[in-house]
């Protein structure tokens, strides 16, 4: 609809202390933000997000972790219903990762992959098919690359376009 659904973040990127699990919806045409429900999580950041069958897919991504002192990714899996006005904890994904992309396929299903790992893994070239239905995760072919990439799809053909394919580093890669 008319409706922007904004979760997680910061509003400083140099101080990841201060990443958040604040969620908003943003009418696109007034410009009027009304906070939600805040996402299930610790905090949010760099995971991503799908609509299928009316609900908004969050996978992944990361969070502070104030006795390290650092970030870390985490698997989590989330459905917000807006007619319900809630969030539903999904089975985790496979692994887990900040920056993998999401996409949906139709009204069933949503691609999930690539991203980042962890420091010893780093990219990859996972990719899975989530089943709204069921909740699951079914493996298929993996990713021409291992990145944190961009999805776009078109009609049949589903496009896997650049991104990050190794620290502080952009390819121009396009499948």
């Amino acid at each position: 609809g008319s409706t922007l659904h904004v979760v997680g973040g910061t509003d400083d990127q140099a101080k990841l202390d201060r990443i958040t699990n604040i969620f908003l919806a943003i009418d696109i045409k007034t410009g009027v933000s009304t906070r939600l429900a805040d996402y299930p999580e610790v905090g949010l950041t760099t995971g991503t997000a799908a609509v299928a069958g009316g609900r908004l897919f969050v996978f992944g991504g990361a969070r502070w972790n104030p006795a390290l002192k650092t970030v870390v990714n985490h698997a989590a899996a989330h459905a917000y219903s807006p007619a319900k006005k809630r969030w539903e904890a999904l089975p985790p994904l496979p692994h887990p990762g900040r920056g993998i992309s999401a996409i949906t396929l139709d009204d069933r299903h949503i691609f999930v992959a690539g991203g980042y790992r962890n420091d010893e893994v780093e990219f990859v070239t996972d990719a899975f098919v989530f089943t709204v239905a069921t909740g699951t995760y079914a493996p298929t072919n993996p990713l021409p690359y291992a990145a944190m990439e961009g999805q776009v799809k078109s009609g049949d053909w589903l496009y896997c376009l650049g991104g990050e394919d190794r620290k502080r580093h952009r390819t121009d890669a396009a499948y």
